[in-house]
């Protein structure tokens, strides 16, 4: 999970020019009764290699509007509104760092070899459910860069988490 921070934080300082500061708020075990709360962008990731597994990023959209606007050059307008260019931006960062982080794997001896692909990214509006069933432990991490404090979750299947 250390190096899942580091890669974050280093792509998305060399994508927009800034460090965000991102620090686990907590980590949970997932049973029936965990969930995440739309409105929400989810990016759904295989993994393959040494293990084969599943991963979810899941953001708010304030934190995605955001991120997208400053990759772009443009002012941060906290808008709730995600667009189609939004969920292109965010999946092309959230893919950066998928592949940092294989990269880093790739170079070490211990650690499983993994491949990392972004499948899908989409908006959940309010009222709409995600399901978590195939998941077993959820990271929940704050992210704070410029003016801007947020949360996202990351989640990982039991595949994953015995690797």
């Amino acid at each position: 999970m250390k190096l899942f921070v580091d890669e974050a934080v280093g792509t998305i300082e060399a994508l927009i020019g800034q460090a965000p500061a991102i620090s686990l708020k907590e980590e949970q075990e997932l049973s029936i009764l965990s969930n995440i709360i739309p409105p929400i962008v989810l990016l759904k990731i295989s993994v393959s290699g040494d293990v084969s597994a599943s991963v979810m990023v899941a953001l708010t959209p304030n934190l995605v509007t955001s991120l997208a606007d400053m990759m772009l050059g443009e002012e941060d307008s906290s808008r709730e509104d995600v667009t189609n260019d939004d969920l292109d931006a965010i999946k092309e960062i959230v893919s950066n760092i998928f592949g940092a982080i294989s990269n880093s794997l790739s170079a070490q001896k211990e650690i499983p070899i993994l491949s990392f692909n972004v499948e899908g990214v989409e908006y959940i509006g309010e009222n709409k459910e995600v399901s978590l069933e195939k998941y077993s432990k959820m990271f929940v991490y704050n992210f704070q860069i410029a003016d801007i404090k947020s949360f996202f979750m990351f989640v990982i299947d039991s595949k994953l988490e015995e690797s």
